[in-house]
């Protein structure tokens, strides 16, 4: 117990650091997820989300709300507590996974955490305020403790099954029964062919309570704004999700691999472990966890294959079943082997030393990048130097290669890439914008301008630009390419312009332009106008 709740002070500590920067990396629907939440607050609404003042039913409530007492407390939404109720959460359910799994399998629940989070997705998403912790924790929960019913006949592991089911749920909607339940059904009959055991009862309790304590917000939903809520939640954003536009396969692979990162070096070599033991050891008792968790990782992957709108993230549900099996077959002993040492080595190695270089590049153009620090670049050059040392020590434990990890992405995260990061609006426009009475705003993510400068702003269309700026002490922050879509651009007066990085920029153009020692052409142009 003592080791689990240090190793959580330690990931706290490490996932707060400048968690909420509005400049920072983040995902981006983040933004609007951030808004819907924030509107929620001012109407006091707190089962209808919604969106520009209507309500908007691309996801259920439970992400929205998991701030709303942080916004209580302080009086105002804000970007910083808005994370750190993700990171909370995310920490909280993972370290209750990581006691079922020790009562489960025996391992190390303070090893199991660690190694969780020094993953760059189990780091990424638990810092920024999106769906993909809650959901993949909320259904990892519940699988496991529905094996845990099945293997115990424990009531109480039943009804967490069902709570975790339902909180899954009312995170993204019906793709919970659509992971869990092919998952329960799957592993339902691979026990009858091997075991001659039958789990079908069991599984229909489970699917109807889960059902019906899930469905309440749906049905309130539809008590209240009838077919509007039916044909915007279940017609359009779910099975719109089947005719928009195709995306290719590839991305929920390559989501997989980068997210689980370092550990998903690992993963081709685990399924080899796995077909090499061939089907009478899986098919022994003491193998039915492994069993469980493959068939788990195989159909919360595959159901994100099916839609025509993957993108990376989509690999997230799936991460921690795989990570567990990683872990029951490579760490769970008291030293790593020879030949996993050299691995690991060699990617704390590799980051290690490219890090030293990103510096060193940076130094020699610290012109073209003036917001770079001298202080948090130093302090990535000391932690990589003793990430490098804790691991090619002599006789390095598992958990030092998992706290290595975690200090790579760290450094990577939290003190290199921000220092190439252009502010999106910077001090001398922030402080125009205080004493402004009226700011609006032309701009993709609005939310993160007004947490910039630190007060509200209007969310505004073009059309609406030249009617706003009549009125008394009015300013717009506006895109530099939109600003070109105005109608009479000589009547307006741009009070300044600063430059962001352009949107979609490719790796060949960056290494065109470093090798050009500039980057000009990689950044676009925004302005602070009013009228003349």
């Amino acid at each position: 117990m003592k080791n689990i709740i240090l190793f959580s002070i330690f990931i706290l500590i490490a996932l707060l650091f400048d968690i909420g920067n509005p400049d920072a990396l983040r995902q981006g629907t983040e933004g609007f997820y951030l808004q819907v939440a924030s509107e929620m607050f001012e109407r006091k609404s707190f089962l209808t989300p919604y969106y520009l003042g209507h309500p908007h039913w691309s996801k259920p409530p439970f992400l929205f709300l998991l701030p709303q007492v942080f916004y209580y407390i302080e009086g105002v939404s804000s970007l910083f507590f808005s994370r750190v109720s993700v990171l909370l959460l995310s920490l909280a359910l993972t370290v209750i996974a990581a006691r079922k799994i020790k009562e489960i399998s025996g391992i190390s629940n303070s090893g199991f955490l660690i190694f969780c989070f020094s993953t760059l997705g189990f780091f990424k998403y638990s810092r920024i305020f999106m769906m993909e912790m809650p959901l993949a924790l909320f259904g990892f929960l519940s699988a496991i403790y529905f094996f845990s019913y099945l293997e115990k006949n424990q009531k109480k592991d039943l009804v967490f099954s069902i709570v975790f089911t339902s909180l899954c749920c009312l995170v993204k909607g019906p793709v919970a029964f659509a992971m869990l339940l092919p998952t329960f059904c799957a592993y339902g009959l691979f026990h009858y062919l091997v075991f001659k055991e039958l789990y079908l009862i069991k599984i229909i309790i489970w699917f109807l309570c889960s059902l019906v304590i899930s469905s309440f917000w749906f049905l309130y939903e539809y008590h209240i704004f009838g077919k509007d809520f039916f044909n915007y939640f279940f017609l359009r954003e779910n099975l719109g999700k089947f005719s928009s536009k195709s995306y290719p396969i590839t991305h929920v692979f390559q989501g997989l691999f980068l997210y689980a990162l370092p550990w998903s070096l690992l993963i081709p070599g685990l399924f080899w472990r796995i077909y090499r033991s061939g089907i009478e050891k899986l098919s022994s008792s003491n193998s039915k966890f492994i069993v469980f968790l493959l068939i788990s990782f195989s159909c919360f992957f595959t159901v994100w294959l099916i839609p025509q709108q993957r993108s990376h993230h989509y690999a997230i549900p799936a991460m921690p079943f795989i990570l567990v099996g990683i872990y029951l077959e490579y760490f769970s002993a008291v030293n790593l082997s020879f030949n996993l040492q050299k691995i690991f080595r060699t990617y704390i190695g590799f980051f290690s030393s490219l890090g030293l270089v990103l510096v060193f590049i940076t130094l020699s153009l610290i012109d073209q990048f003036p917001e770079a620090s001298y202080i948090s670049l130093g302090a990535g050059i000391i932690l990589l130097v003793s990430s490098m040392y804790l691991v090619f020590r002599k006789s390095p434990r598992p958990s030092h290669f998992s706290i290595a990890s975690l200090a790579v992405i760290v450094v990577y995260w939290c003190l290199f890439i921000p220092n190439y990061i252009l502010p999106l609006v910077p001090n001398e426009i922030r402080e125009i914008a205080i004493k402004t009475k009226n700011v609006g705003a032309v701009h993709r993510k609005p939310y993160f301008i007004g947490q910039s400068i630190g007060k509200n702003v209007d969310i505004l269309g073009i059309d609406d630009v030249k009617n706003y700026l009549k009125k008394d002490n009015s300013a717009v922050i506006i895109d530099g390419p939109l600003f070109l879509l105005l109608k009479d651009t000589d009547k307006y007066k741009i009070l300044r312009e600063w430059k962001v990085w352009r949107r979609g920029i490719k790796g060949n153009e960056i290494l065109l332009n470093l090798k050009g020692k500039t980057v000009d052409n990689l950044r676009a142009k925004m302005f602070l106008i009013s009228l003349e």
